[in-house]
């Protein structure tokens, strides 16, 4: 896109804030994974984190949530996918809950995408090590963990597939 894409305005209001009003948790502050040096306007009772490792890709960022977040479930929201319904955390949440899975991922069509993801405490030895290992493809642990994979267009019909849509061009923003 050429600029961040958590600033882009969508229906007329910036990317990150929009996502942070859709779908920020009822109580706690929001937390904003950011590269270091990154410039972002935070929205209101969000709190900034920053990614030691953010020039090395996605699971660095998952690096990072997994050191500051040993012991929580965090919900992954990517800053290029603006219109995710409000209640996918609960969906996720209640799917992490039902089986004891360490993860939920999206799977349209059966193929699983990295982002969004809830991933629960028992997902972070698996991001370590894979990072560790070397790697640095978003996805490259999910073998080693138990996933619940989503599929999008039945858990949320009155969004799909608009609601997970990537903008990765200009001609995709509204």
């Amino acid at each position: 896109m050429g600029v961040d894409k958590a600033t882009l305005v969508w229906d007329g209001e910036p990317i990150l804030g929009r996502l942070v009003r859709r779908l920020s948790p009822p109580a706690g502050p929001t937390r904003i994974l950011a590269r270091p040096g990154q410039s972002l306007a935070l929205p209101e009772g969000a709190v900034r984190l920053d990614d030691t490792d953010g020039s090395e890709g996605p699971l660095s960022g998952l690096v990072a949530l997994a050191r500051t977040f040993p012991a929580e479930p965090v919900l992954v929201i990517p800053c290029d996918m603006p219109d995710l319904p409000s209640g996918l955390g609960a969906a996720f949440a209640e799917a992490l809950d039902a089986v004891g899975a360490d993860g939920v991922v999206t799977a349209p069509e059966g193929r699983p995408e990295p982002f969004p993801c809830l991933l629960g405490p028992s997902a972070w030895s698996a991001v370590r090590a894979a990072w560790d290992a070397g790697e640095r493809r978003a996805d490259a642990w999910w073998w080693s963990v138990r996933l619940v994979w989503i599929d999008p267009a039945a858990a949320f019909p009155e969004a799909w597939p608009q609601g997970f849509l990537n903008a990765n061009e200009p001609s995709d923003l509204r």
